[in-house]
C-alpha cells in the first residue's frame, strides 16, 4: 500500500517549492489517495510540467503501477512524463552508485532532522494497515515526523537538481573518502568497545 505521497514542484510566481503530501490513516484510504494521486499528476500536465524527477523511481513506481492496477486506475506516467532518475542519472555521470542521503551530503544538504529508516517507515505503515486504529493512536510527534521526512525528501530532490552541474568527480572523490573515514572510526570505536 502506498504509506505517504510526497511531490513538490516550483511556482515561478511564488519563487518557492510547494510540496503536496498524502498519507495514508486505515486500510480504507488506499484508494483515495491513488485516485488524489492521479489528480495531482493530471493537474500538473495540465500546468504544463513535462518532468518527472525521483530517486530510485523504480521502486515507487513498481508499487504505483501495481496499486494502479489493482484498483482499476488508468494513469501512464511513461506516457504523460519524461523520467528523470537521480539515481540512474549519478550513476551516468559518475559510474558509481550512491544513495540519497550521501546524494544530499554531496550536495551539502544538511538534512538537520533526524533520519528515518526505510525499514521503520515500512512497518509504521504495516501497523496502520493490518490496525484500523493504529493511525489514532500514533504520538502526532511521529505523524508529523513521517511527513517532515518526506517532505525534505521532495524538497531535497529539487535542491539536488539545483546543484547537479556544479558537483565534480572531485568532490565525488572526496565525499568518497570522508564516508570512508567515518567508517574505520566506527569500526575502531567498536572494536574498543568490544574489548571492554
Amino acid at each position: 500500500a502506498i504509506g505517504v505521497f510526497g511531490a513538490a514542484v516550483y511556482d515561478e510566481a511564488e519563487k518557492a517549492v510547494i510540496t503536496t503530501q498524502y498519507m495514508i490513516e486505515n486500510k480504507r484510504d488506499a484508494r483515495a489517495i491513488l485516485e488524489l494521486t492521479k489528480e495531482y499528476f493530471i493537474n500538473q500536465k495540465n500546468n504544463g510540467k513535462q518532468y518527472l524527477v525521483t530517486f530510485s523511481g523504480n521502486n515507487d513506481f513498481l508499487v504505483i503501477n501495481h496499486l494502479y492496477q489493482k484498483y482499476d486506475i488508468s494513469y501512464s506516467f511513461e506516457e504523460e512524463f519524461e523520467l528523470i532518475d537521480l539515481q540512474k542519472e549519478y550513476e551516468h555521470k559518475f559510474q558509481k552508485n550512491i544513495g540519497l542521503k550521501n546524494l544530499e551530503k554531496l550536495h551539502q544538504i544538511d538534512r538537520g532532522g533526524e533520519l528515518i529508516s526505510g525499514m521503520t517507515l515500512a512497518k509504521t505503515f504495516s501497523k496502520i494497515i493490518k490496525d484500523q486504529g493504529y493511525f489514532d493512536r500514533m504520538p502526532l510527534e511521529k505523524v508529523e515526523k513521517i511527513l517532515k521526512y518526506n517532505e525534505e525528501d521532495v524538497v531535497n530532490l529539487f535542491n539536488i537538481m539545483n546543484r547537479w552541474e556544479s558537483v565534480t568527480m572531485d568532490d565525488v572523490l572526496i565525499l568518497e573518502e570522508k564516508l570512508h573515514r567515518e567508517k574505520m572510526e566506527k569500526l575502531a570505536l567498536k572494536a574498543l568497545l568490544d574489548e571492554q
